[in-house]
C-alpha cells in the first residue's frame, strides 16, 4: 500500500542523500553504463581502496537494495571524475600485434602483414598437387625380330572356367567338355586398382611363370576414368605409384598389354588428352626395360585411322615398347586385325604388334555390339609367329566368358559368365 506524504516531508525528502542515491540509479539504469553514474555521483566515489585503486560499491553509503541494483552492472572500476571532463580516446594501434582469422593457416601456409588497417592480407588459395612424372626411360626397344618367337604362354590360377568344367563333369558331361576348351589356354592377368595387394599378386604370378619357363601376360588397366575433364594430380600420383609398385614387383620375362582402349578412346583434344597422353607415357616409361614386352593398345582395325594412332603411340613413348596390341575384348577378325597392323606398323617404322582372338572366331555382331555381344565364338588358340613376323602373336588377353558389364543380359563387369563362355565355345565349332 502507498503512503501519503505532506509537501514539507516532500521536500525534505528531495534534499535528502536518499533522494540523491536514487536519481543516480535511475541515470545509470537508463544509460546502460556505469560511466553514467559515476559522473552524476561524483564526490561520493572518493572512497578508494589505497592499494588497489579500485573504488568499493559498499564505501558509497548506500542501503543493501541500492547496493545490488550497483553490483548486478559488474563494474567495479571507474576513473575519477572530479573537476573534469570525460574525454573517450582512440585506441592506440601502432604496436599492436595482428593475429590471423580463424580461417587462415598459420606458420609457412600463410603470410599476414599488418597494414593500416590492421587487416590481414587475404591466404592464397590451396594449389592443386603437382603430378609427380618421373623422367623419361632412355630405353630404346629392338624391332628387329620378334622377341616372342618361340614362347610359350602362361595359365594363371585364376580360371573360373576349370571350376565350372569340374562342378558340371557329372550332370553336363557334354558342357563340361565344351568348358575344358575355354578353361585351357593361356590367358591375360588383368592388373587393375581393386587389387587389395598388387605386388604379392604380380610377384607370386611372375614366380610361378618363370618357374615355368613361360612368359605371363599382364594387362594394365588402371588409368583413372575422367572422360574430357581431366585427370587430377591426386589420381594421376596414385596410379603412378600403383604401377611402380608392378615394375618393382616384376621378375623374369613378361608380357604387358598397356591400358586396353585409353588411346582410341582418348579424343578429348587440348589439354586434356595431352594430359591423359603424358600420364601413360610416364606408366610406359617406368615400366620399360629389357625383358618386357610392352605392347600399348591401339583398338581394333575398323576403329581409329592408321594415321591417327600412329601419331598418339608416338606421343606415348612406343619406341620404349614392342608395339602395339589390337583387339583387346573386341570381336574383329584377324584378319581385319592384321591389315590394319600392318599398315600401322609401316607407319611407326617397323614397330610390332599382337591381336587378341578370344572371342573373334566368327567376327564382329552384324550391328557391331561390343558388350556381350551375342552369339559369338572363341577364335584361333594364342601362338606366336616367326622372328620375323610382325604380328608377334595371337593370344587371349580377354579372359572368355568374363563379363563386360551388367548389359545384353550379363552381370557385372569381370563377373564370370558361365553360360556365355559355353555359348562361345560352341559357337567355335
Amino acid at each position: 500500500m502507498y503512503q501519503k506524504h505532506s509537501s514539507g516531508d516532500t521536500f525534505n525528502f528531495i534534499r535528502s542523500k536518499r533522494f540523491s542515491t536514487f536519481v543516480v540509479l535511475l541515470l545509470m539504469l537508463g544509460a546502460g553504463t556505469i560511466g553514467a553514474y559515476m559522473t552524476v555521483v561524483g564526490p561520493r566515489l572518493r572512497a578508494v581502496d589505497e592499494q588497489s585503486g579500485d573504488i568499493q560499491p559498499s564505501s558509497l553509503d548506500l542501503d543493501a537494495e541500492e547496493l545490488a541494483l550497483v553490483e548486478q552492472t559488474g563494474e567495479n572500476e571507474v576513473a575519477d571524475t572530479d573537476d573534469e571532463d570525460v574525454t573517450e580516446q582512440e585506441p592506440d594501434t601502432a604496436n599492436t600485434e595482428v593475429s590471423a582469422p580463424d580461417n587462415v593457416p598459420s606458420g609457412d601456409d600463410a603470410s599476414i602483414d599488418a597494414n593500416d588497417s590492421g587487416t590481414p592480407n587475404p591466404a592464397q588459395p590451396p594449389q592443386e598437387e603437382a603430378v609427380q612424372t618421373p623422367p623419361t626411360s632412355t630405353y630404346t626397344a629392338s624391332w628387329a625380330t620378334n622377341a616372342l618367337a618361340g614362347r610359350s604362354f602362361y595359365l594363371g590360377s585364376h580360371n573360373p572356367a576349370a571350376a565350372t568344367a569340374d562342378a558340371w563333369r557329372t550332370s553336363r558331361p557334354a558342357d563340361a567338355a565344351y568348358m575344358d576348351t575355354v578353361a585351357a589356354p593361356a590367358k591375360g592377368i588383368w592388373l587393375v586398382m581393386g587389387i587389395s595387394n598388387i605386388s604379392s599378386y604380380v610377384s607370386s604370378n611372375t614366380a610361378a611363370a618363370v618357374a615355368q619357363e613361360k612368359l605371363p601376360i599382364f594387362v594394365l588397366y588402371g588409368m583413372p576414368s575422367a572422360g574430357c575433364g581431366g585427370v587430377g594430380s591426386a589420381a594421376a600420383n596414385n596410379y603412378l605409384s600403383w604401377v611402380d609398385k608392378i615394375d618393382a614387383a616384376i621378375s623374369g620375362d613378361v608380357v604387358i598389354i598397356v591400358e586396353p582402349d585409353e588411346l582410341p578412346l582418348d579424343q578429348c583434344g587440348g589439354s586434356a588428352e595431352t594430359g591423359r597422353e603424358q600420364i601413360l607415357k610416364s606408366a610406359v616409361s617406368a615400366l620399360a626395360g629389357p625383358g618386357r614386352y610392352m605392347y600399348i593398345d591401339a583398338g581394333h582395325g575398323s576403329w581409329v585411322n592408321a594415321s591417327t594412332m600412329k601419331q598418339r603411340l608416338e606421343r606415348v613413348g612406343v619406341e620404349m615398347t614392342q608395339g602395339f596390341s589390337l583387339n583387346v575384348s573386341n570381336y574383329t577378325t584377324t584378319a581385319v586385325n592384321t591389315a590394319y597392323g600392318n599398315n600401322l606398323s609401316a607407319l611407326l617404322g617397323g614397330a610390332h604388334f599382337v591381336i587378341d582372338t578370344s572371342r573373334n572366331g566368327i567376327g564382329p555382331d552384324p550391328t557391331y555390339e561390343w558388350c556381350n555381344a551375342p552369339d559369338r565364338a572363341l577364335g584361333e588358340l594364342p601362338q606366336t609367329y616367326g622372328a620375323g613376323s610382325k604380328l608377334n602373336a595371337t593370344m587371349w588377353v580377354k579372359y572368355p566368358g568374363e563379363s563386360d558389364g551388367s548389359c545384353n543380359g550379363g552381370p557385372g563387369e569381370g563377373q564370370w559368365w558361365a553360360e556365355y563362355a559355353l555359348d562361345l565355345a560352341q559357337n567355335a565349332e
